[in-house]
């Protein structure tokens, strides 16, 4: 997506898709875990309690009614993240979700997002590579490596990265 608004829009009717699928079964749990996400993601622009509450639910669901889903245990490292920025919390549930989905370049990506925040740069960085090794297209993996790069002083691979994004997605 490339404009903000339609990005917005779009969540917004993922919520909705995600809302009406965990009604019509509520022990869907992979549903679940995309409603959490969606919701861990709104709470970014969004931080009410409501939507908190709506987070952590829809990540607690989805771990009760399937504990080895990897992608409950995403959802619910992403509520720790965004929600509660309980760094160690969100990292102990990626590396649950890592084990199950070792190919997932958004657990890579998640994983190295919370060490940069922790100054940990070199395995954030790594993190990051190994993101953009899995999805060599994401332009969003591309833009956060870039990031570290830059951040590093970097600038010859920061560019070059940034090059690989805009060539991604040229919008």
């Amino acid at each position: 997506c490339t404009r903000p608004d339609k990005f917005r829009a779009d969540i917004e009717k993922a919520e909705q898709l995600f809302e009406q699928a965990t009604r019509l079964d509520p022990d869907f749990a992979e549903a679940f875990a995309a409603l959490a996400w969606v919701h861990d993601w709104i709470y970014r622009d969004d931080p009410t309690p409501a939507r908190k509450e709506k987070a952590r639910a829809a990540a607690n669901t989805a771990v009760r009614l399937q504990p080895e889903l990897p992608e409950a245990h995403l959802a619910l490292g992403f509520y720790h993240y965004y929600c509660e920025r309980d760094y160690q919390a969100a990292l102990n549930e990626f590396a649950i979700a890592k084990r199950r989905l070792p190919n997932s370049a958004e657990v890579y990506l998640a994983i190295g997002a919370i060490e940069r925040r922790q100054d940990k740069w070199a395995e954030s960085t790594a993190n990051l590579e190994k993101a953009a090794s899995l999805s060599p297209k994401d332009a969003w993996i591309l833009k956060n490596l870039s990031d570290n790069y830059r951040a590093n002083k970097n600038f010859e691979t920061a560019d070059k990265t940034l090059d690989r994004a805009i060539e991604a997605a040229p919008q």
